[in-house]
């Protein structure tokens, strides 16, 4: 029986490699979509990318968020080669919905690489009800990409 995007996105992942916060234009590599797509944030953001493990799964997690302007994005994805499949988009925008998830669903190996949605997107929203102000910092954005995403820390993940 195939995986399930949602088992994976689920499952218990641990951090093994930690990356480290970074302001300014996101190089192309941190977060490759596909040998030909790229991800990149702009100079404004806070952003880091960790690697991480479930089983014979790997994953990227990227998490970044932009203070001034009450921004937030952790996007999980699972690597394929060279390509990557994104999973799950926790995000926050004060300018519609605030705090939601958007979650890939169907199984994973039917999960488009290299695009962040796909055509006829098999994706779902979940809204989050939270009326409490913005205020993510470096302690706390990780904090909440790993809850959300059943993320553990490794012993040696930040060195």
């Amino acid at each position: 029986m195939p995986v399930r995007a949602l088992a994976a996105i689920r499952s218990r992942k641990t951090i093994v490699e930690g990356g480290k916060w970074a302001t300014g234009k996101m190089p192309h590599t941190a977060f490759p979509l596909s040998k030909s797509h790229n991800y990149t944030l702009g100079s404004a953001w806070r952003w880091r990318v960790c690697r991480l493990v479930s089983g014979d799964k790997n994953f990227r997690l990227l998490v970044a968020y932009q203070a001034a302007k009450a921004q937030y994005q952790a996007w999980l994805g699972c690597e394929s080669g060279a390509d990557q499949a994104v999973l799950a988009r926790l995000e926050f925008h004060p300018s519609h919905r605030g705090w939601h998830c958007h979650v890939k669903k169907g199984p994973l190996d039917e999960v488009a690489c290299g695009v962040v949605k796909q055509p006829q997107s098999r994706e779902r929203v979940k809204l989050c009800r939270d009326n409490n102000p913005f205020t993510v910092t470096d302690l706390d954005a990780l904090g909440i990409a790993c809850r959300a995403f059943n993320v553990e820390m490794g012993e040696d993940a930040f060195g």
